[in-house]
């Protein structure tokens, strides 16, 4: 049985585990906090004025806020859970959530982050929530109870709403491959794990299109998303380059260090003990770029080079994107889990373009996106930006690889020169 972190849940469980409050990085407008979700009595008697920014917040903050606890028949609840301890159950524009469970407390996550208030003195427990578009949502659970690395998919709650688009297509079996290296940096001194898929038919200077991913080990999964559409002609045969994140991605041994080495690689003045950002920066945009070149052929133009990441690694691929334009022409910054871009110097011709996404129900990440693609899009650069009803861990991220890449390529042949 795989475990979460080497599938599609992979950098979303991450997130949320490294980074719960440090997403809301705007002090100077707490009067509306995105942290917790607001009661909806709240938001609704809340008067934004005349200040763009509360506009804003209010706007993302009333796309999921709290109801009264719901009047449930525990003979109901018992039933609808059956021999579950955890269901999802919807209405016209609520969503309520029911569990069991003997804790002291119960709360919801990653996708709607929440307690459930106890139903009368038994061990069923409830919340409701007014949810923007629910019909169209694909959530993500992880249920009472269910606590450490270890467990598996079949372990979760996914629900997934009756307007909500398909799945994307996984292939079961992939006629590319999937390898692992491990990869020496000379800017961090260490030696960094590294997965990669190679497509079918992949051979020396064929200068393949590459996608430079954040939290790498979801190269397999991704795999099997991307191979379905080379051989549907959709796209070009691509390189998945994937860097693995955090004490995972170090060979050598930080078991004993407190770091947290995901954050301080990723987010620029997370760890101020040493310019690690920038250091991890450098072995991305260079020294991995060049050892892809050298190792698996990847182009060296820069329109051929795209960065992506998810939360953490969503602000990377925005930061990648800004610091590096000569490496990689396009970013795609998913769910950004840090300090929202407020300035920035006008584009040019050599600047990267972005596309930014995030769902509705993951409120500071949400913000965090809009208010970078709008600092970006004032000042000059080419932004594209896709919200949709889904939290944290809803598999955004899969499906806006699928969009991206499809129309980043739409107009380019099957096969890399």
């Amino acid at each position: 049985m795989k475990r979460v972190a080497a599938v599609m849940m992979a950098a979303s469980l991450c997130a949320c585990a490294d980074v719960p409050e440090t997403s809301e990085v705007a002090p100077e407008a707490a009067t509306l906090s995105l942290n917790n979700v607001h009661d909806c009595s709240e938001l609704d008697a809340f008067d934004p004025g005349d200040d763009a920014d509360l506009v804003l917040r209010l706007e993302i903050a009333q796309m999921l806020c709290q109801l009264p606890a719901p009047d449930l028949d525990p003979a109901a609840v018992a039933a609808a859970l059956g021999e579950r301890n955890f269901a999802v159950l919807t209405g016209p524009s609520t969503l309520t959530l029911v569990a069991r469970s003997d804790a002291e407390s119960v709360g919801a996550w990653p996708d709607v982050r929440a307690n459930l208030e106890r139903i009368g003195d038994s061990d069923l427990w409830a919340a409701q929530f007014r949810a923007s578009e629910i019909d169209s949502a694909i959530l993500m659970f992880i249920p009472p109870g269910l606590t450490g690395p270890s467990f598996s998919n079949d372990d979760l709650v996914f629900w997934r709403g009756s307007a909500a688009p398909d799945a994307p297509t996984l292939k079961p079996d992939i006629a590319g491959q999937v390898i692992d290296r491990e990869v020496w940096s000379d800017a961090l001194q260490e030696t960094r794990r590294v997965e990669v898929y190679l497509p079918e038919g992949h051979h020396e200077g064929g200068a393949y299109p590459a996608v430079f991913l954040a939290d790498g080990a979801v190269v397999a999964y991704y795999a099997r998303i991307v191979e379905p559409m080379i051989d549907a002609g959709l796209i070009p045969p691509i390189v998945l380059v994937g860097a693995l994140s955090g004490a995972g991605g170090i060979v050598e041994d930080r078991s004993g260090s407190d770091v947290d080495w995901r954050n301080a690689d990723y987010l620029q003045g997370f760890y101020a003990e040493e310019d690690r950002f920038s250091q991890h920066m450098d072995f991305f945009a260079n020294e991995l770029t060049r050892y892809a070149e050298q190792e698996f052929s990847v182009s060296i133009d820069r329109r051929d080079r795209i960065v992506q990441g998810h939360s953490s690694g969503g602000a990377f691929a925005l930061s990648a994107g800004l610091l590096h334009p000569e490496v990689f022409a396009t970013a795609w910054p998913s769910s950004p889990g840090w300090r929202p871009l407020r300035e920035i110097g006008p584009a040019d011709e050599a600047s990267a373009s972005f596309s930014f996404s995030a769902g509705y129900y993951e409120a500071s990440f949400q913000y965090s996106s809009r208010v970078s693609a709008r600092t970006l899009a004032e000042h000059g650069y080419q932004v594209r930006e896709t919200y949709r009803p889904g939290g944290h861990g809803s598999g955004l991220p899969t499906a806006m690889l699928v969009q991206d890449l499809t129309e980043l390529f739409a107009d380019r042949g099957r096969a890399p020169e």
